[in-house]
């Protein structure tokens, strides 16, 4: 009886111990908003767009030729800040959508006429990509990816649509990058049109279930290593013979 009781003693302090890391070490779920580094404003939800549109009518404006540009772009810092009663860490669950369309038109096709219209990044649509980094300042990691994409007359429309989720935490930041543009040439009497235009929405959830973060992993692979070695010893000590 003596010996269970002992025996039973061990199991409730390793039980104990393993409830109050694993208490201590999970990485709760929580709820949080968006922080934009550069307005300094928050919102629960993102909602950016951007549009760029070009129409080239040289005879509209009385003239033998018409040449025409318009860029939307941006590159925004967010940190994803605590909502009340949660705290820097919790797990969040960043879901988003992306969705651009670009197109080109032209009343005749000549030599002398031309348009062009790009989904892409900011700083240039014709060569960077839109894309989504979590905490880009310090070790980025790409969470989205799009284009550069371009509708020209050699082209088709452009209709792009994407959706995804990742996992982050309450104080990590996010940059997003995004970008449009739109050029247009025409000589009388033709005419062309480009545009291009995209929109990203992004929102914060908690995380359904809770996980472990490293350090909890660590300690918590250690205490079951060393619940083991400890049970292994305990079965290979045996009472001396009387």
């Amino acid at each position: 009886m003596k010996g269970s009781g002992v025996k039973g003693k061990a199991f409730c302090f390793w039980g104990l111990l393993f409830l109050y890391l694993t208490a201590f070490l999970i990485t709760p779920a929580g709820a949080a908003h968006f922080y934009n580094e550069h307005t300094h404003t928050t919102c629960s939800e993102l909602s950016l767009s951007t549009q760029a549109e070009v129409d080239c009518d040289p005879e509209s404006e009385e003239s033998e030729w018409c040449e025409d540009s318009e860029i939307v772009e941006f590159d925004y810092l967010y940190t994803i800040e605590p909502d009340a009663g949660e705290q820097s860490g919790d797990c969040v669950v960043v879901t988003y959508t992306y969705e651009g369309n670009a197109a080109v038109s032209f009343g005749s096709v000549s030599d002398q006429t031309t348009a062009g219209a790009w989904l892409g990044g900011e700083g240039s649509p014709k060569t960077d990509p839109a894309r989504i980094i979590l905490h880009p300042d310090t070790d980025p990691e790409v969470k989205f990816t799009y284009g550069p994409e371009s509708a020209s007359e050699h082209g088709a429309p452009i209709n792009a649509n994407a959706s995804g989720k990742f996992t982050a935490h309450i104080g990590d930041k996010i940059g997003i990058e995004m970008g449009s543009l739109s050029e247009c040439y025409a000589k009388a009497p033709d005419t062309s049109e480009a545009s291009s235009d995209a929109s990203l929405a992004a929102t914060l959830e908690p995380c359904p279930i809770p996980t472990l973060n490293e350090w909890g992993m660590i300690l918590f692979g250690s205490l079951l290593a060393a619940a083991i070695l400890w049970r292994m010893r305990k079965g290979n000590t045996k009472p001396a013979s009387t």
